[in-house]
């Protein structure tokens, strides 16, 4: 018990972890509002990705052998600098796939597709959380 008798085992990691991983980090940013959702598998460019590439959770996943490059559309909220949100959604995807996957992110495209209001009920909550927090620390 305990040998292999010889057989190699494998670990594979599927698109579908990766977009996974990258669509929490890119998430996790502040001023992100959300992912929109890639159509690939109809029409022209469907037939012609088919087999290349994956979208999956609105990130379109690449993987080429210890290697990915990744593209999302990408939300953000109103009030953000679009190409700072950009350049940390960038770093974050790449540490995270990198640390999780122990892939090399060859490319991370992120392309900044809208743009949405805050929520007044999601702006307050959020205060009220800080609020709450910020109470706990006067010792």
């Amino acid at each position: 018990m305990g040998e292999n008798n010889g057989n190699i085992s494998s670990i594979q990691i599927t698109a579908e972890v990766i977009s996974s991983i990258a669509a929490a980090a890119a998430l996790n940013v502040e001023g992100v509002a959300g992912l929109e959702t890639f159509v690939v598998d109809r029409g022209l460019l469907g037939f012609l990705l088919k087999g290349r590439k994956k979208a999956i959770n609105g990130v379109v996943v690449k993987m080429e052998g210890s290697e990915v490059s990744l593209s999302m559309n990408v939300i953000a909220y109103f009030g953000c600098k679009l190409s700072e949100l950009g350049a940390e959604v960038q770093k974050s995807v790449k540490s995270s796939v990198e640390k999780m996957a122990g892939m090399k992110v060859k490319k991370a495209d992120i392309n900044i597709v809208g743009i949405e209001k805050k929520e007044e009920n999601e702006t307050a909550s959020a205060e009220a959380a800080a609020e709450d927090s910020s109470e706990g620390e006067t010792d």
